[in-house]
């Protein structure tokens, strides 16, 4: 029998979370891998009597490091198509992301609300309309007779998500549960809401390798570390994703590969003779889309998840890094030596970067006598910083250009900290094509350093902050679909 190959470009990336299963392209560059940690023991010693010095060495499997993971998605916003198709992210037309399952995952979620297509927390937190703290995202649980319209929803419009701006809410009932995400008909907002968590939510990924003889392998129990935006110049907008989980599984021997979905109980043989949960169905008649077997049944067919795959064929959807736009403005606690523009300053981009980590570490026992497995994931400090890139410019009119950032960045030394606030319009500003925004509320800038070419250039890093050491708001995603 010949040797089976596989092609980098065969593969498919699917992540189960929860009972769905989002369809993901992602760019060539994709990795897995799991290492050993290992010991080893030396013999050192000096001469005996017979002349001889015993050199030598034995080595130990102690335990299996974490799985660690990357991959490249492209930044895809669309708005769903509505309805009860197969495969659609939402059933009332509202603006959604192909990758937003992996900004669920990054930002603290731990379930899916099936009933308004929400990310959430695995035991969401109901709140009465006294307690809405501004700023947070919520869902209408129970409407009552509440007036929710100030703040971004309808009077009883039940499963409705909305941002609280401070506008008063009157009535009685009105009953809302924390969310993370809020999307609505041209927009899909992400904040760090959920994010002061010891945990996140973790999920599967699977990696489909071939296109005749598939293999598959899933990666168990992934947690989302980093994720890094990208906007070079002449570029499309990209994310850069990283993570690590606690095993790889070759899933191939569990795999049925069938235009029946749900399959038969008795589809894939084993042990019992029958499927079981967490199999997997690649479907020949569509694509070979994976599912994930749930809830096996001891006769007839089985509980599968569901998938969402909306967008992901779209050629409507990239993001055009050349139309991002941004904006420098300083904020109230901010005091200078200088000529500070209250205004903010004008910047025009060249590129530039925007990295998120969770800086996540993952526990693994430490008993002799075995491999030992890592058990589960801890969260670190969360970061946000970046950089951005722009041509050294002045305009002897005005005192808001680059090098005027530089200047007032460099005569502040009698301030120790800075606070700026940042908005990336990733893509620009028009209806009529695709972006996103990060806007950043309270920036500390570090100074501007030169770059000596043709055209001199400027590179400013900078650090995201919360507005409090314990608060959350560090950066808000906001993804705008095409209208």
């Amino acid at each position: 029998m010949a040797q089976q190959l596989f092609f980098s470009r065969d593969t498919k990336v699917y992540i189960k979370f929860g009972t769905k299963v989002w369809d993901l392209p992602v760019l060539d560059g994709f990795s897995f891998s799991q290492a050993t940690n290992s010991s080893e023991i030396t013999l050192a010693e000096m001469e005996g009597s017979g002349g001889s010095s015993r050199r030598g060495r034995k080595q130990f499997n102690d335990s299996l490091a974490p799985a660690e993971w990357s991959f490249a998605t492209y930044v895809r916003p669309f708005k769903a198509a509505g309805g009860s198709a197969a495969g659609t992210a939402d059933g009332a037309a509202l603006t959604h992301a192909v990758e937003e399952v992996l900004w669920a995952m990054f930002l603290g979620g731990k379930s899916y609300a099936d009933d308004h297509q929400l990310f959430q927390d695995a035991t969401p937190t109901d709140v009465g309309q006294a307690a809405l703290v501004e700023g947070k995202s919520y869902v209408i649980k129970t409407a009552g007779t509440t007036n929710w319209t100030g703040i971004g929803a309808a009077n009883a419009n039940v499963g409705t998500a909305f941002v609280k701006n401070g506008t008063a809410v009157s009535g009685s009932g009105g009953v809302a549960e924390d969310v993370l995400n809020v999307p609505a008909a041209t927009s899909s907002k992400f904040n760090a809401d959920l994010s002061n968590k010891a945990t996140l939510g973790t999920a599967d990924i699977f990696f489909v390798l071939g296109d005749a003889n598939r293999k598959v392998y899933k990666l168990k129990d992934c947690v989302v570390n980093e994720a890094s935006l990208d906007f070079d110049i002449d570029g499309i907008a990209t994310i850069n994703w990283s993570g690590m989980s606690s095993e790889i599984i070759d899933m191939t021997s569990r795999t049925i590969t069938t235009a029946t979905n749900p399959p038969a109980y008795n589809a894939v043989s084993g042990a019992s003779g029958a499927i079981v949960a967490g199999d997997v169905l690649l479907e020949s008649d569509n694509g070979h889309r994976l599912s994930v077997v749930i809830d096996p049944t001891s006769s007839g067919t089985a509980t599968m998840t569901t998938g969402v795959y909306e967008g992901t064929t779209s050629t409507t959807n990239f993001i055009r890094n050349r139309l991002t736009q941004l904006t420098v403005v300083p904020t109230a606690n901010t005091s200078y030596i200088g000529s500070l523009e209250s205004g903010g300053y004008d910047i025009t981009l060249t590129g530039g970067n925007i990295t998120m980590t969770n800086n996540v570490t993952f526990i693994t026992p430490e008993e002799i006598g075995l491999v030992n497995t890592p058990i589960g994931h801890v969260t670190g400090t969360r970061s946000v910083s970046g950089s951005m890139n722009c041509y050294l410019s002045k305009d002897t009119t005005v005192n808001n250009n680059s090098a005027d950032l530089w200047e007032d960045l460099k005569g502040i030394t009698s301030v120790v900290t800075n606070s700026f606030a940042l908005d990336f319009k990733i893509g620009g500003t028009s209806a009529s094509t695709p972006r996103l925004q990060v806007s950043m509320p309270t920036c500390h800038l570090e100074i501007p350093t030169p770059s000596i070419e043709d055209v001199i250039s400027v590179e400013t890093a900078f650090n995201a902050l919360p507005s409090t050491i314990d608060g959350t708001n560090e950066a808000t995603i906001t993804y705008f679909s095409k209208q």
